[in-house]
């Protein structure tokens, strides 16, 4: 209750205990309340309030992950920048290693393995992509290989180099270029230069090996894990949207795990510090705002609530959620959110309309007729709970009721109520039969106890 005090958001007392309890009859006396007549008007103008302060309250919190959005494509673009960092980090590191290689390749007195035979380039050429490459690479003055010769070591150096480029190109599922064809044979045929290099210069094979080594551990898990996947995602800004809610946020997550969420935004954050909790911030406030929208009736009281479920309904979607705000914005940040989160799913203890049961049904009868019906109290009759209101001297009628549940000091007049000493067994009957059996931690006695 005092949760929501602080947030601004209307709680009632049933709905506090219910959350805290896992369940308590006393939302049922509130869903009679809310049905009387001469109780009604004052909780409806309580739940009226409730979708626009739900709305305060989320905005207040949510600013504290971030007050700004990001775009999903600012996500995307950060992860592709990543992994391109990193593979040019890479390239760069065994640079010297290739280009020792490219000198003991060009050395002709270095020995029989070394120099590239003009009969070893045509065999290699017999692949079509190594050929296609190699006349591209000879052509063209950005290679680094224009005008060279055909069996020059950096004009097959460059002709790999387009291979991988051409790879990637055609490997990337999320583009129009995708060819599962073309890629394959780019592959093949820059592993088979490659290969080659490295038979030809111990230097270039060392560099080989540490790249391989880096690709293996490094970059190859990131490109097929979570980071690459968000790197792929593509199409409109809402399918991007969707596409990285389900790697960052699934409903029903299986493999995802907290410490895989953990690796991406450390990652992440090496390239952009402030991306990934600007882009949490904009897809919950797509989901509160998906959830919380208006129904046909009017205004979503129960909108609230049902943002809770959606985001964070089973315990891996919690534990998920935690690691994706701690993590981009702070442990602080989450704890707020979490806070918020208890108190819309208290607010979904609230039973809707139409759920009245044949218990509420009765007592409706009774408090709608004003009839106070002094019958033999046994536990949870109807008659005996009204009967029991007024040998308590409480006078409470369904109006008093409704302000007792809507009072922001309703939950300390309940536990007074439980704390009370009754001389009677009536009294003790009304005691557990208004807080459920929960509150004083009693079992209902019987009348005709001592």
């Amino acid at each position: 209750m005092k949760d929501a005090q602080r947030l601004g958001t209307p709680l009632t007392a049933a709905e506090a205990l219910a959350q805290v309890t896992g369940g308590n009859r006393l939302t049922s006396t509130q869903r009679i309340v809310e049905n009387t007549q001469k109780s009604g008007q004052t909780m409806s103008d309580f739940m009226n309030q409730r979708p626009q302060a739900n709305v305060n309250a989320f905005n207040q919190v949510a600013n504290e992950i971030s007050p700004f959005i990001t775009r999903p494509a600012t996500l995307n673009k950060t992860a592709e920048d990543f992994i391109t960092r990193s593979e040019k980090g890479l390239t760069k590191g065994v640079a010297p290693y290739y280009q020792a290689g490219i000198g003991e390749m060009k050395n002709l007195s270095a020995g029989k393995a070394l120099p590239v035979l003009p009969l070893e380039v045509k065999q290699l050429s017999a692949n079509s992509a190594i050929d296609d490459a190699i006349n591209h690479v000879i052509k063209d003055k950005y290679s680094g290989a224009s005008g060279l010769s055909r069996n020059n070591p950096e004009t097959l150096l460059s002709a790999k180099k387009y291979l991988d480029a051409q790879y990637s190109k055609f490997s990337n599922k999320m583009t129009e270029s995708f060819d599962k064809e073309k890629a394959a044979n780019a592959f093949g045929g820059s592993k088979q230069l490659d290969d080659f290099l490295a038979s030809k210069s111990p230097s270039y094979a060392k560099g080989r090996d540490i790249y391989s080594a880096a690709q293996a551990k490094d970059i190859q898990p990131r490109k097929e894990g979570m980071l690459g996947q968000l790197a792929e995602t593509g199409g409109t800004t809402e399918g991007m949207m969707s596409q990285q809610s389900g790697i960052l946020m699934p409903p029903a997550p299986k493999a995802t795990s907290p410490k895989e969420i953990s690796a991406t935004i450390k990652l992440l954050r090496r390239e952009d510090p402030n991306v990934v909790k600007d882009w949490t911030r904009q897809n919950i406030q797509g989901i509160f705002n998906e959830n919380n929208q208006n129904l046909q009736s009017g205004a979503n009281q129960f909108g609230a609530a049902k943002f809770a479920s959606t985001i964070a309904g089973n315990a891996n979607q919690k534990a998920n959620l935690k690691t994706l705000i701690s993590e981009s914005a702070s442990p602080q940040a989450y704890k707020g959110f979490e806070t918020m989160l208890d108190v819309f799913e208290a607010q979904g203890k609230r039973l809707p309309a139409g759920s009245a049961t044949a218990f509420n049904q009765e007592a409706l009868q009774e408090l709608k007729g004003g009839g106070l019906v002094k019958a033999a109290l046994t536990p949870f009759k109807p008659s005996n709970i009204v009967a029991g209101f007024e040998d308590f001297r409480m006078r409470l009628n369904s109006q008093k009721l409704a302000e007792l549940l809507t009072d922001p000091d309703g939950i300390k007049k309940l536990e007074a109520l439980s704390k009370t000493k009754p001389n009677t067994a009536k009294r003790e009957v009304l005691t557990n039969s208004i807080a459920g059996g929960l509150i004083g931690g009693k079992e209902p006695i019987e009348e005709n106890q001592p």
